[in-house]
């Protein structure tokens, strides 16, 4: 069937005929539910015409197009609630709704606007182009959009695994219970909601307001910001785990190539490559700069990149990863690293030049002032406050530190490998 806005065209025992201005009314099409699918060709072409509503329902798989050429053409209402799966591809026409049903369909629009997409029930496809869209709503089902440059209000996705890409700017994601994966570029994303499920946000160079993962093991990956004073917020799931879901978000800075600072205490992330508040946020991997990472009370992990990197876990037991470069594994505490809240250092290497910095301890708290500690290698502690010792067993090393000379580590960080440590292995005053 082809639509032209002035030849005559059959549905059913229907004929229909367009008006003096180009219009008809409403085009409806129906096979009976139970009767098997069957497959509808619609083909838009020529200009300047318009109906107020083509609707499909029953045991119907529709097809849609329109030419790439012509303009003017409007539907007011695509509504594509037949069972098949419907695939409509619009680059030269404006729809103010498209609605799909329980199928698993697929919907493109190209270079004119489009008010609504609502895809239903399905695994269902949904492309933007130029033109951009007000609203799209994915519902159930594992679906994807890809926003075109002309961008999107809203995208909204229910329950199931989403993957939602972005190059024009959008005021909000949401994306529902399951395993998504959002990513913007370019262009600026006001607010993404990435909600419950393991979810995966690679945040472009255009930035966003506000990034809120939901309450379970999630990620964000944070390219290079084109405008690095414009802050970002980026929020976890307020570190509420329960049996079946683990609270434990990363943000991910492994493209900055430039030095950055991570607080995760004061909540802070800043780089000549962007500014960052950061709310529950467990994890950190850094770039490629000489970067500072800093942990807070809960179990970090904190991973550096290239460059001559500083990682500080603070309480808690942390897990530390300089990799490349000379790196430095800062205590300030021995309560950064006891016994029962050991951090380990999974990639300690002397030929990097990384050292592990215990100045910032007093090793010997009934003396004034700051003592350092005196490195003793493998020999048993001798009840002297400010000893600091090493034992390897099961392919680990195991750093012991005592403070108050009762013989007994106060301090305890473990390494990830058996090592011959030695005094140059240290910064201890």
């Amino acid at each position: 069937m082809t639509l032209n806005g002035s030849s005559p065209f059959n549905i059913g025992e229907d004929d229909h005929v367009w008006s003096d201005d180009r219009h008809v009314r409403a085009l409806e099409l129906w096979k009976p539910d139970g009767s098997g699918i069957a497959n509808v060709k619609i083909g838009l072409s020529s200009s300047n015409w318009g109906t107020n509503l083509i609707q499909a329902g029953g045991d119907l798989a529709v097809t849609i197009n329109d030419s790439a050429t012509g303009t003017g053409r409007f539907i007011a209402t695509l509504r594509l609630d037949s069972a098949g799966n419907n695939v409509v591809k619009l680059s030269q026409t404006t729809v103010q709704v498209i609605t799909t049903g329980i199928g698993n369909d697929s919907v493109t629009v190209g270079n004119n606007w489009t008010g609504f997409i609502a895809t239903g029930e399905g695994d269902d496809r949904v492309n933007t182009g130029a033109g951009g869209v007000m609203y799209v709503d994915l519902g159930e089902g594992n679906n994807l959009a890809s926003i075109g440059a002309g961008g999107a209000g809203y995208v909204n996705a229910g329950s199931g695994n989403d993957t939602i890409s972005a190059s024009g700017e959008v005021t909000a994601i949401y994306s529902g219970r399951g395993n998504d994966q959002i990513t913007t570029g370019v262009n600026y994303a006001d607010v993404i909601n990435a909600g419950r499920g393991s979810d995966k946000v690679v945040l472009g160079s255009g930035g966003a307001s506000f990034v809120a993962l939901g309450r379970d093991a999630d990620v964000v990956v944070v390219k290079q910001q084109a405008d690095p004073t414009s802050l970002v917020v980026i929020g976890g799931g307020g570190n509420i785990s329960t049996p079946e879901d683990e609270d434990r978000d990363l943000v991910n800075f492994s493209a900055f190539t430039k030095a950055l600072t991570v607080d995760l205490a004061k909540g802070e992330a800043s780089s000549a490559q962007g500014t960052f508040l950061l709310r529950d946020i467990e994890d950190v991997t850094g770039g490629r700069g000489a970067d500072r990472l800093t942990g807070d009370a809960e179990d970090n992990a904190l991973t550096g990149g290239g460059g001559r990197d500083t990682l500080t876990g603070g309480e808690g037991a942390d897990m530390l990863r300089g990799n490349a470069g000379a790196d430095r594994f800062v205590f300030t505490s021995f309560a950064d690293s006891t016994e029962e809240f050991a951090d380990t250092i999974l990639d300690f290497s002397r030929k990097q030049g990384d050292r592990i910095d215990l100045s910032a301890i007093d090793a010997n708290e009934a003396a004034s002032g700051n003592q350092p500690f005196t490195f003793i290698g493998t020999k048993d502690f001798g009840e002297k406050a400010g000893q600091l010792r090493f034992e390897t067993s099961g392919g680990k090393t195991e750093i012991q530190g005592d403070v108050d000379g009762d013989g007994a580590a106060d301090l305890v960080i473990l390494l990830n490998s058996a090592l011959s440590l030695r005094a140059g292995d240290f910064i201890l005053g």
